[in-house]
């Protein structure tokens, strides 16, 4: 009998405890094509926990209500974007849409350069002579 009342104390305050938070989900895409984009990773408020978009380009993050939260999105091939002030109610999921432009290479070019040594035969056998290890 005193496990009913215990029992309900533990739903109502777990019940209380989930109507605190919230959800951010989004979905990323190119800028010019308009498709989703996978595995561009994002990041809260700068915090060590970082999530990344499926192959659909989605993304989901728990957080609590009542805050703003700015979301940073980075991939390769893309320009770096942060969405500011994004706020999270209650029980609420708050949908955000992210287009991501592509970055242009701009790198220089790279220069490979070798040469050879012309060495005699002598010269080698001497070498290979006087080698520690044959």
């Amino acid at each position: 009998m005193k496990l009913v009342p215990l029992l309900l104390t533990f739903f109502t305050l777990s019940f209380i405890a989930d109507a605190q938070t919230g959800k951010i989900e989004g979905k990323v895409t190119d800028a010019k094509t308009g498709t989703a984009i996978s595995g561009v990773s994002v990041s809260v408020n700068g915090d060590k926990t970082i999530t990344a978009t499926n192959i659909e380009g989605y993304f989901v993050f728990s957080a609590d209500a009542g805050k703003k939260y700015s979301i940073k999105l980075t991939s390769i091939g893309y320009q770096s974007k942060e969405i500011t002030e994004t706020e999270v109610t209650a029980g609420q999921v708050t949908h955000v849409e992210i287009v991501l432009d592509k970055v242009s290479k701009t790198e220089e070019g790279v220069i490979v350069s070798t040469t050879s040594r012309k060495e005699s035969s002598a010269a080698l056998i001497t070498y290979q002579r006087n080698a520690p290890v044959v």
